[in-house]
Formats: C-alpha cells, sequence, structure tokens
C-alpha cells in the first residue's frame, strides 16, 4: 500500500495537467470544410480522439496524400469536423489554403 501525503499528490495531478496542456498546444485545429476533394494535402491531418479523457491524436492522412472523396466520407458518418494539425506545419496547411 501507498501512501501519498495530499502536496505530493497536488503536484503529481498539476505536472499530470501541464504536461496534457502542452501536447495539446502542438496541435492546432482546423475545419474539415476547408478541405477540397482531389487535392493534394502537404501536411499531416489527425483526428482527436478521448483515452480516459485525456486526448490523443490519430494519424488520419500523410502529408502530401490525395485528400479523396472516401475519405471525406469517413469523417462525415463519424461526424468529425475538426481535424488537427502540428501547430509548426500551419504554415503548410495556410499554403494549401491559398492555393486553392
Amino acid at each position: 500500500m501507498y501512501v501519498y501525503s495530499l502536496a505530493a499528490v497536488s503536484r503529481l495531478e498539476y505536472g499530470y495537467k501541464e504536461r496534457e496542456i502542452d501536447y495539446m498546444k502542438e496541435f492546432l485545429a482546423i475545419n474539415e470544410s476547408t478541405l477540397i476533394v482531389d487535392t493534394e494535402v502537404d501536411c499531416d491531418l489527425y483526428v482527436k480522439s478521448l483515452v480516459n479523457g485525456i486526448p490523443r491524436y490519430v494519424l488520419f492522412s500523410r502529408g502530401g496524400e490525395m485528400f479523396r472523396s472516401d475519405r471525406r466520407r469517413k469523417l462525415v458518418e463519424n461526424n468529425i469536423t475538426k481535424l488537427y494539425v502540428y501547430a509548426n506545419s500551419y504554415k503548410t496547411f495556410n499554403d494549401y489554403q491559398e492555393q486553392n
């Protein structure tokens, strides 16, 4: 049996939440509607999934792949309106939007 002081538990929880917030800052949300069918998206696209209340980002499409109608259909069928890109890829995504 482990006994933790209340202060130790608070520090553990605070550190955990801090890491979770930092992880979330690595991704930026984009609207699914900004993607044009049959165009090449130059950055990785992710969907957000909650696992035990903790956000996880799952690769949906690799950068350089064509965004096809079957991919949009999967998003619509699963009621997904937001996708996510790495924050450092956001400029690449903005370039994609400007070109399309």
